[in-house]
């Protein structure tokens, strides 16, 4: 079916599952098609139209998000910048 199983894939793997969740869209998206793509749609929403592709159920669960801690991003839109920018946006 593929070829051999790598360390590079389970990562690009991951990275797409993150994307699901945080835009609630699979990759099998009928809005996918021709030059767009799900990586496509977050690294052109980034970082100021974050909130635009945002699942919004998401956006429910961000008033329980701890506000203690500098460490810890305060908004939705923070930890998807945190996240493309370690990682998925490097690429």
């Amino acid at each position: 079916m593929g070829s051999e199983a790598s360390t590079q894939g389970d990562v690009y793997s991951f990275g797409i599952i993150l994307l699901e969740m945080l835009t609630g869209k699979r990759p099998t998206n009928d809005m996918f098609g021709g030059d767009l793509s799900l990586h496509d749609l977050v690294r052109n929403a980034m970082p100021n139209g974050a909130l635009e592709i945002v699942d919004p159920v998401l956006n429910l669960v961000e008033e329980e998000i701890s506000r203690e801690s500098s460490q810890i991003p305060r908004s939705v839109t923070e930890y998807m910048v945190w996240i493309y920018g370690n990682g998925i946006m490097e690429n």
